[in-house]
């Protein structure tokens, strides 16, 4: 089967397009210029959405706890309406409200979580989004989280603490076998502990929290705003001196035609 091979008039016919928007260019950059103030206008009108981060590290974690479980605790503190009362009845002048932090969205007069994506505060591991760029705000997220970081030291520390002492009771028990006492296991699981402990006496938290980064915008793409309202410029004027030249070819047509007959 053969390529159909362009006919002559086929290549007139594209000739005559590209001669049409060659003589209309004008036309044409003015339609382009004015798509392009009016992407400069949406992007310059359009909301503004801005995302800052609050970066977070484990520094110090119970004996045998995964990080996966300490960054998940934590994230289950930071959502503890008890918690952030505590926190609020110092703070009571802050705008942040536990309804930012457990957003709930209402179907059918039942209550579901808000997707992550459109949540206005997002805790993950080793960093916390909020989708906002009020730096008062953002720095009571930071201070209410290192509150919640104490809160949950605190609470691995009582645990360890009582493990601690019976681990000391039992190594103090006279009848208890010298192979034990002196076993691999046993010992190192003591300085584990022991050393969590001592840690946490010395000041150390679970989470370290770092002072909040500069917000960024988000959703903003100014150049390829404009380039899009360029080629549209582009293809709508270029669509519309076409029909205009098809419009005048038609009515001299018909001009034509209506003199002939008069004749």
């Amino acid at each position: 089967m053969s390529d159909k091979i362009p006919s002559s008039q086929d290549v007139l016919n594209l000739f005559d397009l590209v001669e049409v928007i060659w003589k209309e260019r004008l036309t044409i950059v003015l339609v382009t210029l004015f798509a392009s103030g009016l992407g400069g206008l949406s992007i310059y009108f359009s909301e503004k959405q801005y995302e800052t981060t609050i970066n977070f590290q484990l520094d110090v974690i119970p004996p045998f706890l995964e990080k996966s479980e300490a960054f998940a605790d934590a994230s289950q503190f930071f959502r503890r309406s008890d918690l952030f009362a505590e926190w609020k009845k110092a703070n009571p002048d802050s705008n942040l409200s536990f309804e930012m932090i457990d957003e709930r969205q209402i179907i059918d007069g039942n209550a579901f979580a808000v997707d992550e994506a459109g949540r206005f505060i997002v805790i993950n591991k080793g960093q916390l989004v909020v989708r906002s760029n009020d730096i008062d705000l953002v720095s009571d997220i930071a201070d209410y989280l290192s509150f919640v970081s104490t809160d949950l030291t605190q609470s691995y520390f009582e645990q360890e603490k009582q493990y601690q002492s019976t681990i000391n009771s039992v190594f103090n028990e006279p009848e208890l076998p010298s192979s034990f006492r002196n076993g691999p296991n046993a010992s190192m699981e003591r300085a584990l502990v022991n050393r969590f402990v001592f840690k946490v006496e010395q000041g150390l938290r679970i989470l370290s929290v770092s002072r909040p980064n500069p917000p960024k915008r988000i959703d903003y793409r100014p150049k390829m705003t404009v380039a899009l309202y360029v080629f549209l410029g582009i293809t709508i004027g270029s669509v519309f001196v076409l029909f205009r030249n098809s419009y005048r070819q038609h009515q001299a047509v018909r001009l034509a035609k209506t003199r002939n007959e008069v004749a």
